[in-house]
């Protein structure tokens, strides 16, 4: 075994971390660590950023929305031909304007089908919910089926 070799190292190394590094430098035999992996981002939060506030359930306000534009969803590319059918429920926060600006699934039968009903209910347009005689945002939910 040869003997350590000792090298100047950067403040902040403890003796046994300098000790452990120019043992595997003098010793190719000695396996280097791999260093640790980085952490990996923050997740982007489910919840919109955006204040929806009040925010009233579609049975809680005075009048309620009524759809004005509906587009219906994409079915995926290829399922249609291969026979996939799946249900999936959407939730959708129409705002104050009637356009929907947020929409997120409640429950699936199938994950592929998940996209095309988000970005089919962030496209539709509702009538103004209103509580007290004031424009609110409105939460409501769709079933939609692929058959």
């Amino acid at each position: 075994m040869k003997p350590l070799k000792f090298r100047k190292f950067a403040a902040g190394l403890g003796v046994m971390a300098a000790l452990a590094l120019t043992a595997g430098a003098a010793d190719p035999s000695v396996p280097t660590p791999k260093p640790s992996p980085q952490p990996a981002p923050p997740a982007k939060p489910a919840v919109p950023q955006k204040n929806f506030s009040p925010l009233y359930d579609y049975d809680a306000v005075d009048e309620k929305p009524r759809p004005i534009s509906q587009v219906p969803p994409v079915y995926p590319a290829g399922l249609k031909e291969k026979g996939v059918k799946a249900t999936v429920m959407v939730e959708f926060v129409i705002g104050k304007t009637g356009i929907v600006e947020h929409a997120q699934i409640l429950s699936s039968t199938d994950p592929r089908f998940n996209d095309t009903c988000v970005e089919a209910a962030l496209k539709w347009r509702f009538t103004i919910a209103k509580k007290h005689n004031q424009a609110v945002f409105c939460r409501a939910a769709q079933n939609l089926a692929f058959e």
